[in-house]
C-alpha cells in the first residue's frame, strides 16, 4: 500500500470513529495499524491475551488498560522527504502559562526531598493549544518524519480520545524468555558541535533508576545485565541511557501483566519510592495524568513476543485543542527556574508537530 493510501485509510477510520492505532518502531520504515471492527472498550487485564496493542495509565482508575485487537490491520513504507520542518509559531506565553504554579509544586518538593527518604520526585504539567482546525494525519506525517528514532504512534479509541507521540524510551522487550528494557534519565538540550556534559545530579538520577529497574526483574530472571552509561539523542534533546538485558525464567508473556506492573512506573516518570513519589505527585500536580506516562505497545502472540513503550513527548487531541505533556525529575540538586525551562525545551517536540 502507497503511503498517502495508508493515510486516507487511517482518516477514514478516524472520522469512523473507530478504535485504531498506528505506530511505527524505533529505526524503522514500516509503519503499521490496527483496527476493530467493534466500538466495545477491552479491558486488557480482564481479556484473554491475543494479538493486538495495549495502552495503560499513569495509575490504573478511571483510566484503564486498554487494548486494541489485530483483527484487522495494514501497513505501509515511511520514507521521509527529509525536508526541514518550520519552527513552531505558537505564542511563547501560552507554553509559559502556569509558571508560578508549576514553581511552587517543584519547590515543595524539593523540600519534601531534602526532608524525607524520598530521593526523587518527577513533576509534570500540561500545555493546553487552542486551535480551529485538527488534521491527525498530518500531525502523525511529521511525528514520523521528524523523529525516526523515537516509537511513532497515532491511538484512537470512541470511549477514550486520540492521543499522539513520539517517545525515546522503552519500558520492555520480550521475546521468548529474553527480555531487554533501557534506564533513561537525565536531560540536556542537543547542539549541534558542543562537547556534552552531564553533572552528578543526572547520573546519580540515571543510577537510581537503573538499580530500580535491575531490582525489579531480579524477581522474574535468571541473569541480567547491565550496559556502561551513554547519551542517547532523542529529537532536540539528549539523555543518559543504560540498556539492560535478562533471560527470564519463563515465558515473560504468560505472566506479561504482572512483569510489566512490577516495571511501571519506573522513576524515571515517577520518582523513588515509587509509592511516595506517586502519592505526591498525585495530591499536589492538581490534574490527572491519564496516558501521559503510562505504557503502550503490540504484543504478538504467534511470534511470542510483546514490546512496550513509556508514553513520554505526547499530545492528547480535544475539541478545539491540543493538550501536550511535559514534565522532569526533581531531586535535592534541582533548581526550580532550570526545571521550568526543560518543560518548556520537552514542549518543542510536540510544538513542532503542530507547525
Amino acid at each position: 500500500m502507497h503511503f498517502s493510501e495508508f493515510l486516507k485509510k487511517v482518516s477514514e477510520l478516524y472520522e469512523e470513529n473507530k478504535p485504531l492505532v498506528v505506530f511505527r518502531h524505533p529505526n524503522q520504515t514500516i509503519v503499521q495499524a490496527f483496527w476493530q471492527s467493534s466500538s466495545s472498550l477491552v479491558n486488557f487485564d480482564e481479556s484473554d491475551l491475543n494479538n493486538g496493542f495495549v495502552m495503560a495509565p499513569f495509575v490504573k482508575g478511571e483510566q484503564k488498560n486498554v487494548f486494541i485487537s489485530a483483527e484487522q490491520q495494514f501497513q505501509a513504507v515511511f520514507n521521509p522527504e527529509k525536508s526541514p520542518m518550520t519552527r513552531s509559531g505558537i505564542a511563547r506565553d501560552l507554553v509559559e502559562k502556569g509558571a508560578e504554579f508549576h514553581k511552587n509544586i517543584v519547590a515543595k518538593a524539593i523540600e519534601v526531598i531534602k526532608e524525607s527518604e524520598v530521593g526523587k520526585i518527577v513533576i509534570s504539567r500540561k500545555i493546553d493549544i487552542p486551535t480551529e482546525t485538527i488534521d491527525i494525519t498530518i500531525y502523525l506525517e511529521r511525528l514520523l518524519e521528524a523523529y525516526p528514532t523515537a516509537f511513532c504512534y497515532l491511538w484512537h479509541h470512541p470511549s477514550i480520545g486520540t492521543w499522539l507521540g513520539a517517545t525515546p524510551e522503552t519500558l520492555v522487550s520480550i521475546k521468548d524468555v529474553n527480555l531487554s528494557t533501557m534506564a533513561l534519565a537525565g536531560t540536556q538540550k542537543f547542539i549541534e558541535s558542543s562537547p556534552v556534559h552531564w553533572g552528578n545530579k543526572e547520573r546519580e538520577e540515571q543510577q537510581v533508576v537503573t538499580d530500580t529497574i535491575i531490582s525489579a526483574l531480579e524477581l522474574w530472571s535468571e541473569e541480567i545485565n547491565a550496559s556502561e552509561v551513554t547519551t542517547a539523542r532523542a529529537g532536540n534533546l539528549l539523555h543518559l541511557k543504560t540498556a539492560i538485558e535478562a533471560r527470564l525464567h519463563r515465558d515473560g508473556l504468560l505472566d506479561f501483566s504482572a512483569l510489566v506492573e512490577s516495571l511501571h512506573p519506573t522513576p524515571a516518570v515517577c520518582g523513588f519510592p515509587t509509592e511516595k513519589a506517586k502519592k505526591f505527585i498525585l495530591e499536589n500536580e492538581a490534574y490527572d495524568r491519564k496516558y501521559y506516562t503510562g505504557y503502550l505497545g503490540p504484543i504478538d502472540t504467534t511470534e511470542n513476543s510483546a514490546i512496550m513503550y513509556v508514553n513520554l513527548r505526547c499530545m492528547e487531541v480535544l475539541a478545539n485543542t491540543i493538550r501536550l505533556y511535559v514534565g522532569g525529575g526533581i531531586t535535592k540538586d534541582s533548581d526550580v527556574h532550570a526545571e521550568w525551562e526543560e518543560t518548556i525545551n520537552k514542549a518543542q517536540t510536540m510544538l513542532k508537530v503542530l507547525g
